[in-house]
């Protein structure tokens, strides 16, 4: 039974009951004066002696009429207790309905957040969806980014080793140049005759690099250059270099990084002149120069971890622009000497 159908129900009874009450009193009343009124009205004078019957019988009436008031008083108590009762449980009925219209009010409350978090994850589905879909596109891009910076740096090393080419031949030339130019003032007849053969000799061919290093080093860009045929450390390796009036190779640009990584004759793993000196971490060339462009792999220079890795060489199995690595300078490598031109010839001369 809902809470309004019980207050109609304890209404409609407590009408009942109070028409009850005033019909039985009404009819008290009616019942009582009337009755008394027709006995007072078919009453005639008896006589003397019946005088204390007629009064006796007045008093029996009256007797029996308050006891007829006490009985209705005693029904009209129990319904007024009743309709308390009624009254208190219309109260708590009310109390009842309020609380449930309370939980009723919090469930809606609850129901309206859940629909809002509902709504909130179809939101950040979608935006997953979305930054997913940026993602795939980002590394597409990334690939094609790369893809084209691959074809860059072919072209740009194809650019280069022609324009080494072409600076190694015209360097050779000037060399070769040079070298008869002095050797013409030096020497005289038959001697100056063989040296200027020999500078013409060295102008048709290759062979001019025997002329301009010495036996066993190449040729490459402005330097002379002897590759290892053992294995060593780093400080060993600059050792040996000095011993062979030379050093270890100094990059000094691009180009000649280029020319060095692209020489066949290079083993995989070779030592380069590179280091650190002080604790300060600075990287410094073998000539005291410091390092102002490197060609470091990716996530090199590496952290040595519990051993100094304070030595570089050179992988050439890395992409050109790429290929230094940091390393123990205990570790056993190939090295690669390096000798300028010029205190090559002074040498051969």
């Amino acid at each position: 039974m809902g809470d309004i159908e019980m207050a109609d129900y304890v209404n409609s009874q407590d009408l009942e009951d109070e028409r009850n009450g005033e019909a039985v009193k009404k009819r008290y009343d009616t019942d009582s004066c009337g009755e008394y009124d027709h006995q007072l009205s078919h009453t005639t004078v008896m006589p003397t002696d019946d005088t204390t019957d007629l009064a006796q019988e007045e008093r029996n009436q009256l007797n029996y009429l308050r006891k007829q008031k006490k009985r209705l008083q005693a029904g009209y108590d129990r319904l007024q207790t009743r309709y308390d009762d009624c009254s208190r449980n219309l109260t708590a009925g009310a109390d009842q309905r309020n609380q449930f219209q309370a939980s009723y009010e919090r469930i809606e409350t609850r129901y309206d957040e859940c629909s809002r978090t509902l709504t909130a994850a179809a939101d950040k589905n979608q935006l997953v969806e979305r930054f997913n879909a940026l993602t795939r596109e980002r590394d597409r891009l990334r690939n094609e980014v790369s893809k084209l910076m691959n074809r860059i740096n072919a072209l740009e090393n194809e650019r280069l080793t022609r324009s080494a080419q072409a600076l190694r031949s015209a360097q050779a030339l000037r060399s070769a140049q040079a070298l008869r130019g002095e050797s013409a003032q030096a020497l005289r007849g038959e001697s100056a005759q063989a040296l200027r053969g020999e500078s013409a000799q060295a102008l048709r061919g290759p062979e001019q690099q025997h002329h301009v290093c010495p036996a066993g080093w190449s040729l490459r860009l402005s330097s002379c250059y002897l590759v290892s045929s053992e294995l060593n450390s780093w400080e060993g390796a600059r050792l040996d270099c000095m011993k062979r009036g030379a050093h270890l190779v100094v990059i000094n640009n691009r180009e000649e990084q280029v020319v060095l990584h692209n020489s066949s004759d290079i083993p995989v793993d070779v030592w380069m002149g590179l280091s650190i000196r002080d604790r300060m971490g600075s990287w410094t060339w073998v000539d005291e120069t410091p390092l102002n462009t490197g060609f470091w792999a990716d996530q090199q220079p590496a952290s040595g971890g519990s051993s100094y890795q304070d030595c570089v060489y050179s992988n050439q199995t890395q992409p050109t622009m790429a290929s230094w690595h940091n390393a123990p300078c205990g570790t056993s490598l190939h090295w690669l000497c390096e000798k300028e031109l010029m205190r090559s010839i002074g040498f051969s001369l």
